[in-house]
């Protein structure tokens, strides 16, 4: 479904049929805030934008640097001054990298440059291991503080290391009413989920020919649903990505 095609079916559905904004109960620009707001709650309670393939999110070029140019004390300016340090005098990947503020959570992270999958690992496994922040090998493990928007990784390598990773994350770019015919990023066929999501908001504009709590709740509650729903269907398509191979022939 286009913006467009979301707009409409909302007032119409709320017999909004004036012709401009002038005579409408709400404006162009109040039922894009609200389709807006309502994509990004969807993406963000269901997790179902899924991406892979934005390099601006999806890809990490770690490179190596000039330990020369750490800040005087900071660690890596501490361990690459310290002779007893496996860091001393050696330019390596950082081990802490900032995350694309869209991310929501991360499914998986490969190694682009050794073709290998990383293990996904809590931090608390790494206490164990002093000096892990100081191995030099190529990355093998990584933790994530999606609060802070950072992955660290184990494994510090004295050459560019690029990482790809498989990302839940939010809406990269607000629909906008000068490109009526623009589409939510969320999956296609949950498109039809805006709508009493969006109802709901419709109805809480605080204004004496809109606001109708009894309508709002109403909404409310089927939206809910909604999103109950695709949570559910997240889970069917999980598990069938998933699901153990009975035979070979899965695979012809």
């Amino acid at each position: 479904m286009t913006l467009q095609e979301i707009i409409d079916g909302c007032r119409d559905q709320a017999r909004d049929d004036g012709a401009n904004d002038v005579d409408r109960l709400w404006t162009d620009e109040e039922m894009v805030r609200y389709i807006n707001r309502i994509q990004r709650r969807i993406a963000r309670e269901t997790l179902c934008l899924k991406d892979a393939t934005t390099a601006a999110v999806c890809v990490l070029t770690l490179t190596p640097v000039d330990y020369t140019t750490y800040v005087s004390g900071t660690l890596d300016y501490i361990w690459a001054n310290d002779s007893a340090s496996p860091l001393y005098q050696k330019d390596v990947t950082p081990y802490l990298v900032d995350l694309h503020d869209s991310i929501l959570e991360i499914e998986e992270v490969k190694s682009l440059t050794f073709t290998n999958r990383l293990r996904k690992v809590s931090s608390q496994k790494w206490r164990n291991h002093l000096q892990w922040e100081q191995f030099i090998t190529q990355p093998t493990e990584y933790a994530t503080d999606l609060a802070h928007k950072k992955i660290a990784f184990k494994g510090r390598s004295l050459t560019v290391q690029e990482m790809q990773m498989t990302v839940k994350r939010l809406p990269l770019v607000d629909l906008d009413i000068a490109t009526p015919t623009g589409v939510p990023e969320i999956p296609v066929n949950y498109h039809d989920f805006f709508h009493n999501g969006v109802m709901e908001r419709m109805y809480r504009k605080q204004d004496a020919e809109t606001l109708d709590k009894a309508k709002a709740d109403e909404y409310k509650e089927l939206f809910l649903d909604d999103l109950d729903e695709i949570k559910r269907q997240e889970r069917i398509i999980l598990n069938d990505y998933i699901a153990v191979n009975n035979s070979l022939s899965a695979f012809r």
